[in-house]
């Protein structure tokens, strides 16, 4: 078990990586907030990839990402590589997304100029 005051430093460093996120440098957070600690809980890690814990626990239970290493006590602890990989498919999704948006687009011009020729 942590000792309290470490604790409480680990959320204050968090506190202060969510502040540098929300006005200055991305990166800069991120490394700052990986250096703090060395794994995260799920709701920390949630937090810090920007999805609720649920979604974690969903991701890792259809396979999207491996099975994360788990305390003495059942928990999960996410470690640098795990954020890492979490972020590489948060890329990935939004790129298909933006490529799914683009071809509804060309489709919906087709539907609507084939209204139009009717």
């Amino acid at each position: 078990m942590e000792p309290a005051g470490k604790t409480v430093l680990r959320h204050h460093l968090i506190g202060l990586a969510i502040w540098i996120l929300a006005g200055l440098d991305f990166e800069c957070a991120q490394s700052f907030i990986l250096w703090a600690m060395e794994t995260l809980t799920v709701k920390e890690a949630a937090d810090f990839a920007g999805l609720t814990a649920h979604t974690l626990r969903y991701y890792e239970r259809v396979g999207l990402i491996q099975p994360v290493a788990r305390n003495a006590g059942g928990h999960r602890r996410y470690a640098q590589t795990d954020l890492e990989l979490l972020e590489s498919h948060k890329r990935e999704v939004r790129a298909r997304i933006h490529e799914l948006e683009d071809k509804l687009a060309i489709i919906e011009a087709k539907i609507k100029r084939f209204h139009e020729l009717s």
